[in-house]
């Protein structure tokens, strides 16, 4: 017996045979991963990673090709989560009412979703979440967008006659979260 860090309701549970985890979901959006171990040192059970959200989890699947794992929530929404993150990488309203349940065809990369809405639908699961061409674009234009900053910080220590300065003030940057 093992306890996650969720004090909430499980409702969702996959496991990965391959290598030995168990990934939980509880009602208030909350992912645990366990490690099972090596078979006979059951007592050793660890939670290895916990992260969630908000989403009232009410059925999980993995996706061990792509380590991804899917939730199914009480309002129809499917939500992917990326285990090298630990973050949402992409969610969308799949069905009316509560996911009852799902399951994951690796070889179609197709994930069925049934729910209370009495819908069986098959999702074609892409192959990349986020285009190559729009990571490129969103990459380059990050990069232009610190060029400039640089440049105007730079033009505004040389119209103070800072040119040699060694000051490693933040000041004239737009910092996200200041």
């Amino acid at each position: 017996m093992i306890q996650t860090h969720s004090t909430h309701c499980i409702r969702g549970l996959d496991i990965d045979y391959t290598k030995q985890y168990i990934f939980t979901g509880t009602n208030k959006g909350d992912i645990s991963i366990l490690d099972l171990g090596l078979p006979g040192k059951e007592k050793l059970i660890k939670e290895i990673s916990y992260f969630g959200g908000n989403l009232e989890i009410r059925i999980i699947r993995f996706n061990a090709i792509d380590r991804e794992l899917y939730t199914g929530d009480q309002k129809g929404k499917i939500t992917v989560w990326s285990l090298k993150t630990g973050q949402s990488i992409y969610a969308w309203q799949a069905h009316s009412s509560a996911i009852t349940q799902m399951q994951y065809f690796p070889k179609k990369r197709q994930l069925l979703s049934m729910a209370k809405d009495k819908k069986i639908i098959y999702w074609q699961i892409p192959d990349n979440w986020v285009k190559d061409s729009i990571k490129k674009f969103e990459e380059e234009n990050i990069r232009e967008i610190n060029d400039e900053r640089a440049k105007e910080k730079f033009k505004k220590q040389k119209e103070k006659g800072d040119d040699d300065s060694s000051d490693d003030s933040l000041d004239g940057w737009d910092i996200p979260g200041k």
